[in-house]
């Protein structure tokens, strides 16, 4: 005896809509989506009786599994709802972070060229002591030729004198 006799489209239909009805999603999909729950439960109801007359073995489609179908079926909706509006944040916030981060390029852009007349002279600046100061320091490499020459004239006087004193001391003291 079979207990679980096949509910009818339209009655399945129905259970649908009242179910979708409850869900968050904008009313002009209910309809789609209890038309979608009645074909798969149908489906399957056909995909049973087709697996009765090929293997000989019973697969029962009740009310309870249809039920059960319409509450996988809202479950999943919100798992996609919840990981959309994740996303959605992510993305907003993101953009939020472009448009600031754009913001403040554009203040910046705004310093630099009020800014700009200070480098620039500041680099005129900069090449003008850079140029002074290599003038100086041919300058300083031709005092310290000088210098090193003064000092090789101001050692040998400081041998011969040196050299005189000693030849002196030599004297005054056999003198002595």
């Amino acid at each position: 005896m079979d207990w679980f006799g096949p509910w009818p489209k339209h009655a399945l239909l129905q259970v649908a809509r009242r179910r979708t009805v409850t869900w968050e999603v904008d009313q002009r999909y209910t309809d789609k989506m209890a038309e979608a729950c009645v074909h798969m439960h149908l489906s399957v109801e056909q995909a049973s009786a087709r697996f009765l007359s090929e293997m000989k073995r019973q697969n029962y489609t009740t009310p309870t599994s249809y039920l059960e179908l319409l509450n996988s079926y809202e479950g999943i909706l919100k798992e996609m709802d919840q990981s959309i509006a994740a996303r959605h944040s992510k993305l907003s916030n993101g953009l939020q972070s472009l448009i600031r981060t754009n913001s403040e390029v554009e203040v910046m852009q705004g310093q630099l060229i009020a800014i700009q007349p200070r480098l620039n002279q500041s680099q005129k600046d900069t090449i003008a002591i850079m140029a002074e100061l290599a003038v100086q320091q041919k300058e300083v490499e031709g005092k310290e030729e000088v210098v090193r020459g003064e000092e090789a004239i101001v050692t040998q006087q400081t041998n011969e004198a040196e050299s005189l004193a000693e030849d002196s001391q030599k004297d005054l003291s056999r003198t002595l």
